[in-house]
């Protein structure tokens, strides 16, 4: 457990995201329970607890810089990410994590319980017939899809003036080329410390049509959160 905290801590400084104490043992106790878990409902391919840190929690704490709260929904969660470590990472923002697969639905309630995560809802369903009352400031979806289908699957979710956080291995070259008419991407590599794999996030919104038929792109501005990046630099816009 020593070893795995300062694994963590090595890299959530470089990452720049200093978390507190608390959500530290957070994030190693979810780790703990997606380990033993793992065993017997297969969540994730990782099996080696030491590479979930990099390939799962750190990962997903690596769009944090871009999250826009209050509201936020991760869609094809899974196991809980990137929507757990982002629930950690932002006790004041409301998560809601949407997954249509039973057995995922059985470890989050149980991962909820045993964090004592308060900001965070629950929902299984398919993502189109998912119909909230209330739209999101930020839907993310984890290399679930092509951005193309992603946006057809949750546009229908994302509050005026949101954005909806496309996490990538590979730079997504020809799925920027496809998207629906009116959406415009940016796509800003992203550095996971001990992570030997290209990882990219593609920041997704929409244009306005205005009334003479001319598209003004409408970008909603980047949070001021600490960026791990430090610039924007590398960011290509699509």
């Amino acid at each position: 457990m020593k070893l795995l905290c300062h694994d963590l801590k090595k890299g959530l400084t470089e990452l720049r995201e200093p978390l507190s104490s608390s959500a530290i043992d957070n994030l190693l106790h979810y780790l703990m329970l997606l380990a033993k878990w793992n065993a017997v409902y297969n969540l994730t391919g990782i099996k080696n607890i030491a590479q979930m840190i990099p390939t799962h929690i750190l990962d997903s704490l690596s769009c944090a810089p871009y999250i826009v709260g209050p509201r936020m929904i991760d869609v094809g969660t899974g196991a809980g990410l990137p929507g757990i470590p982002l629930a950690i990472r932002f006790p004041e923002y409301s998560f809601y994590l949407l997954d249509s697969k039973r057995k995922k639905m059985i470890f989050l309630r149980h991962a909820i319980s045993e964090l004592k995560l308060s900001n965070v809802t629950l929902i299984q369903q398919h993502s189109l017939d998912y119909k909230p009352k209330e739209k999101f400031n930020t839907v993310v979806s984890r290399a679930t899809t092509s951005l193309s289908r992603l946006i057809k699957e949750t546009e229908h979710l994302i509050a005026p003036q949101g954005i909806l956080l496309a996490m990538k291995g590979k730079y997504p070259h020809e799925e920027c080329k496809e998207l629906p008419p009116l959406w415009q991407v940016q796509v800003i590599p992203c550095s996971i410390p001990f992570l030997n794999k290209p990882r990219h996030l593609v920041r997704c919104f929409i244009s306005q049509q205005s009334p003479a038929g001319k598209v003004n792109v409408s970008r909603p501005a980047i949070p001021a959160h600490p960026s791990p990046r430090g610039t924007d630099r590398g960011v290509q816009a699509y």
